[in-house]
Protein backbone atom coordinates (compact mmCIF):
# COMPACT_ATOMS: atom_id res chain seq x y z
CA UNK A 1 0.00 0.00 0.00
CA UNK A 2 1.25 3.46 -0.89
CA UNK A 3 -0.13 5.16 2.23
CA UNK A 4 0.83 8.74 1.39
CA UNK A 5 -0.74 8.57 -2.07
CA UNK A 6 -3.87 6.99 -0.60
CA UNK A 7 -4.20 9.72 2.03
CA UNK A 8 -3.67 12.46 -0.57
CA UNK A 9 -6.29 10.95 -2.88
CA UNK A 10 -8.87 10.57 -0.09
CA UNK A 11 -8.37 14.14 1.11
CA UNK A 12 -8.55 15.51 -2.44
CA UNK A 13 -11.84 13.69 -2.90
CA UNK A 14 -13.24 15.41 0.19
CA UNK A 15 -11.89 18.89 -0.43
CA UNK A 16 -12.15 19.18 -4.22
CA UNK A 17 -15.15 16.93 -4.92
CA UNK A 18 -13.08 14.48 -6.95
CA UNK A 19 -14.51 10.94 -7.13
CA UNK A 20 -12.01 8.49 -5.63
CA UNK A 21 -10.71 5.90 -8.10
CA UNK A 22 -9.60 2.64 -6.54
CA UNK A 23 -6.42 0.97 -7.70
CA UNK A 24 -4.37 -2.00 -6.52
CA UNK A 25 -1.91 0.24 -4.66
CA UNK A 26 -4.67 1.42 -2.31
CA UNK A 27 -5.43 -1.87 -0.57
CA UNK A 28 -5.31 -1.62 3.26
CA UNK A 29 -4.09 -4.58 5.28
CA UNK A 30 -6.51 -4.50 8.22
CA UNK A 31 -9.35 -2.67 9.96
CA UNK A 32 -6.83 -1.41 12.52
CA UNK A 33 -4.70 0.14 9.77
CA UNK A 34 -7.83 1.68 8.26
CA UNK A 35 -8.60 3.54 11.50
CA UNK A 36 -5.00 4.70 11.77
CA UNK A 37 -5.27 6.19 8.27
CA UNK A 38 -8.62 7.76 9.16
CA UNK A 39 -6.95 9.42 12.18
CA UNK A 40 -4.24 10.92 9.97
CA UNK A 41 -6.85 12.21 7.52
CA UNK A 42 -8.99 13.63 10.34
CA UNK A 43 -6.03 15.65 11.66
CA UNK A 44 -5.33 17.02 8.19
CA UNK A 45 -9.00 17.88 7.60
CA UNK A 46 -9.07 19.72 10.90
CA UNK A 47 -6.27 21.98 9.65
CA UNK A 48 -7.98 22.38 6.27
CA UNK A 49 -11.04 24.02 7.81
CA UNK A 50 -13.25 21.18 9.00
CA UNK A 51 -12.74 22.17 12.63
CA UNK A 52 -12.52 20.07 15.76
CA UNK A 53 -14.09 16.65 16.19
CA UNK A 54 -17.39 17.23 18.02
CA UNK A 55 -18.77 13.73 17.82
CA UNK A 56 -18.97 10.39 16.06
CA UNK A 57 -21.16 8.54 13.61
CA UNK A 58 -21.76 4.81 13.54
CA UNK A 59 -22.32 3.19 10.17
CA UNK A 60 -23.15 -0.30 8.87
CA UNK A 61 -25.64 -1.14 11.63
CA UNK A 62 -27.61 -3.09 9.06
CA UNK A 63 -26.79 -6.79 8.48
CA UNK A 64 -27.39 -6.50 4.73
CA UNK A 65 -24.75 -3.78 4.36
CA UNK A 66 -22.35 -5.70 6.59
CA UNK A 67 -22.66 -8.76 4.36
CA UNK A 68 -21.98 -6.65 1.27
CA UNK A 69 -18.73 -5.47 2.88
CA UNK A 70 -17.83 -8.91 4.30
CA UNK A 71 -17.81 -7.70 7.92
CA UNK A 72 -19.84 -8.61 11.00
CA UNK A 73 -19.65 -5.29 12.84
CA UNK A 74 -20.44 -1.59 12.41
CA UNK A 75 -17.90 1.04 11.36
CA UNK A 76 -17.01 4.42 12.84
CA UNK A 77 -16.46 7.94 11.57
CA UNK A 78 -16.29 11.42 13.10
CA UNK A 79 -18.45 14.56 13.04
CA UNK A 80 -16.44 17.72 12.47
CA UNK A 81 -17.47 21.01 14.08
CA UNK A 82 -17.77 22.84 10.75
CA UNK A 83 -19.71 20.01 9.12
CA UNK A 84 -22.55 20.20 11.63
CA UNK A 85 -25.24 22.08 9.75
CA UNK A 86 -28.27 24.02 10.91
CA UNK A 87 -31.76 22.60 10.77
CA UNK A 88 -33.85 23.79 7.76
CA UNK A 89 -30.73 24.58 5.70
CA UNK A 90 -30.62 24.87 1.92
CA UNK A 91 -27.77 22.81 0.47
CA UNK A 92 -26.45 22.95 -3.10
CA UNK A 93 -26.32 19.52 -4.73
CA UNK A 94 -23.21 20.51 -6.69
CA UNK A 95 -21.28 20.61 -3.39
CA UNK A 96 -21.69 16.85 -2.92
CA UNK A 97 -20.61 13.66 -4.65
CA UNK A 98 -23.63 11.33 -4.67
CA UNK A 99 -25.18 12.41 -1.34
CA UNK A 100 -27.49 10.23 0.71
CA UNK A 101 -29.61 10.82 3.82
CA UNK A 102 -30.42 8.78 6.91
CA UNK A 103 -32.72 9.14 9.92
CA UNK A 104 -30.77 8.45 13.10
CA UNK A 105 -30.84 8.76 16.90
CA UNK A 106 -28.01 10.62 18.58
CA UNK A 107 -26.95 10.75 22.21
CA UNK A 108 -24.78 13.21 24.12
CA UNK A 109 -22.10 11.76 26.41
CA UNK A 110 -22.50 12.79 30.06
CA UNK A 111 -18.93 12.31 31.30
CA UNK A 112 -15.47 11.39 30.05
CA UNK A 113 -15.24 7.64 29.43
CA UNK A 114 -11.98 5.71 29.61
CA UNK A 115 -11.10 2.05 29.90
CA UNK A 116 -10.79 2.50 33.68
CA UNK A 117 -14.51 3.14 34.18
CA UNK A 118 -16.01 1.13 31.34
CA UNK A 119 -17.07 -2.51 31.33
CA UNK A 120 -19.74 -4.56 29.55
CA UNK A 121 -21.92 -4.84 32.67
CA UNK A 122 -22.46 -1.14 33.24
CA UNK A 123 -25.74 0.68 32.79
CA UNK A 124 -25.19 2.53 29.51
CA UNK A 125 -28.00 4.93 30.32
CA UNK A 126 -25.87 6.58 33.00
CA UNK A 127 -23.48 7.87 30.30
CA UNK A 128 -26.20 9.68 28.31
CA UNK A 129 -27.14 13.26 29.23
CA UNK A 130 -29.41 13.97 26.22
CA UNK A 131 -30.68 12.36 23.03
CA UNK A 132 -32.46 13.44 19.87
CA UNK A 133 -32.99 12.90 16.15
CA UNK A 134 -30.16 13.42 13.70
CA UNK A 135 -30.15 13.68 9.93
CA UNK A 136 -26.89 12.41 8.52
CA UNK A 137 -25.71 13.28 5.03
CA UNK A 138 -23.40 10.59 3.73
CA UNK A 139 -21.47 10.82 0.50
CA UNK A 140 -20.36 8.09 -1.87
CA UNK A 141 -16.98 9.45 -2.93
CA UNK A 142 -15.95 6.19 -4.63
CA UNK A 143 -15.99 6.14 -8.41
CA UNK A 144 -16.70 2.40 -8.48
CA UNK A 145 -18.32 1.53 -5.16
CA UNK A 146 -18.73 -2.16 -6.00
CA UNK A 147 -14.94 -2.60 -5.95
CA UNK A 148 -14.43 -1.05 -2.55
CA UNK A 149 -14.23 -2.74 0.87
CA UNK A 150 -14.72 -1.97 4.55
CA UNK A 151 -11.09 -0.93 5.05
CA UNK A 152 -11.20 1.74 2.34
CA UNK A 153 -14.57 3.02 3.51
CA UNK A 154 -13.30 3.34 7.10
CA UNK A 155 -10.13 5.12 5.96
CA UNK A 156 -12.33 7.54 4.02
CA UNK A 157 -14.31 8.39 7.16
CA UNK A 158 -17.11 5.82 6.79
CA UNK A 159 -18.79 7.88 4.04
CA UNK A 160 -19.29 10.77 6.46
CA UNK A 161 -19.94 14.27 5.19
CA UNK A 162 -22.20 16.37 7.41
CA UNK A 163 -25.01 16.07 9.94
CA UNK A 164 -27.87 17.90 11.62
CA UNK A 165 -28.42 17.31 15.33
CA UNK A 166 -32.01 18.14 16.25
CA UNK A 167 -33.21 19.58 19.53
CA UNK A 168 -31.75 17.86 22.58
CA UNK A 169 -34.09 16.01 24.94
CA UNK A 170 -32.88 15.47 28.49
CA UNK A 171 -32.36 11.81 29.29
CA UNK A 172 -34.52 10.22 31.95
CA UNK A 173 -35.44 6.72 33.04
CA UNK A 174 -38.89 6.89 31.44
CA UNK A 175 -37.70 6.70 27.82
CA UNK A 176 -36.73 3.45 26.11
CA UNK A 177 -34.80 4.32 22.94
CA UNK A 178 -35.68 0.92 21.51
CA UNK A 179 -39.38 1.85 21.42
CA UNK A 180 -38.91 4.96 19.27
CA UNK A 181 -40.08 5.10 15.65
CA UNK A 182 -38.14 7.00 13.00
CA UNK A 183 -39.52 8.32 9.73
CA UNK A 184 -38.01 9.71 6.56
CA UNK A 185 -40.14 12.01 4.43
CA UNK A 186 -39.13 12.97 0.89
CA UNK A 187 -40.88 15.92 -0.78
CA UNK A 188 -43.65 15.74 1.85
CA UNK A 189 -44.26 12.01 1.29
CA UNK A 190 -43.37 9.48 3.98
CA UNK A 191 -41.07 6.87 2.46
CA UNK A 192 -40.14 4.73 5.45
CA UNK A 193 -41.13 4.29 9.07
CA UNK A 194 -39.02 1.92 11.14
CA UNK A 195 -38.61 1.05 14.79
CA UNK A 196 -35.29 1.92 16.42
CA UNK A 197 -34.70 -1.79 17.01
CA UNK A 198 -33.49 -1.81 13.38
CA UNK A 199 -30.21 -0.45 14.84
CA UNK A 200 -28.46 -3.71 15.79
CA UNK A 201 -31.61 -4.96 17.52
CA UNK A 202 -31.43 -2.08 20.02
CA UNK A 203 -29.71 1.35 19.86
CA UNK A 204 -28.00 0.44 23.13
CA UNK A 205 -26.11 -2.28 21.24
CA UNK A 206 -24.70 0.38 18.92
CA UNK A 207 -23.63 2.46 21.93
CA UNK A 208 -22.01 -0.58 23.55
CA UNK A 209 -20.12 -1.32 20.32
CA UNK A 210 -19.01 2.32 20.13
CA UNK A 211 -17.65 2.30 23.68
CA UNK A 212 -15.77 -0.94 23.05
CA UNK A 213 -14.39 0.31 19.72
CA UNK A 214 -13.14 3.58 21.22
CA UNK A 215 -11.49 1.74 24.11
CA UNK A 216 -9.84 -0.65 21.62
CA UNK A 217 -8.55 2.36 19.68
CA UNK A 218 -7.21 3.77 22.97
CA UNK A 219 -9.33 6.90 22.73
CA UNK A 220 -11.07 8.89 25.45
CA UNK A 221 -14.76 9.56 24.82
CA UNK A 222 -15.09 13.16 25.94
CA UNK A 223 -17.95 14.65 27.89
CA UNK A 224 -20.31 16.52 25.56
CA UNK A 225 -19.50 14.40 22.51
CA UNK A 226 -22.38 13.66 20.16
CA UNK A 227 -22.76 10.07 18.95
CA UNK A 228 -25.15 9.28 16.10
CA UNK A 229 -26.05 5.63 16.59
CA UNK A 230 -26.84 4.49 13.06
CA UNK A 231 -29.76 4.69 10.68
CA UNK A 232 -33.27 3.68 11.65
CA UNK A 233 -34.43 3.95 8.04
CA UNK A 234 -32.75 2.77 4.82
CA UNK A 235 -30.25 5.09 3.15
CA UNK A 236 -31.86 7.31 0.51
CA UNK A 237 -29.62 8.63 -2.28
CA UNK A 238 -30.43 12.15 -3.46
CA UNK A 239 -30.10 12.82 -7.19
CA UNK A 240 -32.15 15.98 -7.73
CA UNK A 241 -33.49 18.97 -5.78
CA UNK A 242 -35.31 17.42 -2.85
CA UNK A 243 -36.83 18.33 0.50
CA UNK A 244 -35.81 15.83 3.16
CA UNK A 245 -37.37 15.52 6.60
CA UNK A 246 -36.51 12.96 9.25
CA UNK A 247 -38.60 12.59 12.36
CA UNK A 248 -38.72 10.55 15.54
CA UNK A 249 -42.09 10.40 17.26
CA UNK A 250 -42.42 12.72 20.27
CA UNK A 251 -38.79 13.89 19.98
CA UNK A 252 -38.51 16.19 16.97
CA UNK A 253 -37.44 16.42 13.37
CA UNK A 254 -34.72 17.71 11.08
CA UNK A 255 -35.21 19.20 7.60
CA UNK A 256 -32.88 20.04 4.73
CA UNK A 257 -33.56 21.26 1.21
CA UNK A 258 -31.22 20.13 -1.55
CA UNK A 259 -31.25 22.79 -4.27
CA UNK A 260 -29.47 23.28 -7.59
Amino acid sequence: MNKENLITALISSRIYQIPFKINKDFQIDSIKDAYLIQDIINKKLNKLGYGKIKGYKIGCTNEIIQKELSIDHPILGVCFENKIIQNNSNLCLKNYIKPGVECEIYVVIKEDITSEIFNDDINFDKFISHYGVSLEIVENRFKEFKYTNAELIIADGSLGNSIIFGNKVKNNSFVNLNELNGRIIINNKEIYCNNASSILGNPENALKWFFNQMIELKKVIKKGSYVSLGSITPLIWIKEPTKVKVSIDNIGDCVINFVK
